[in-house]
């Protein structure tokens, strides 16, 4: 997906650390799978079949 990403202009860091603010409040840091033009996070999932109970990832 990256290459993709890369091949159509965009910007993509992989793994990039992020700082979440949640309604003003500094609540943490994650890292994404993706980061896409400083600004959509892409999180990415593999599994052999679809489960509902995956959903709530």
């Amino acid at each position: 997906m990256q290459v993709e990403l890369i091949r159509r202009g965009l910007n993509c860091k992989l793994e990039e650390p992020v700082r979440v603010i949640y309604k003003g409040d500094d609540v943490g840091k994650f890292e994404s799978d993706q980061l896409v033009n400083e600004f959509v996070i892409v999180e990415l999932k593999v599994a052999m079949e679809y489960l509902k109970a995956d959903e709530a990832q």
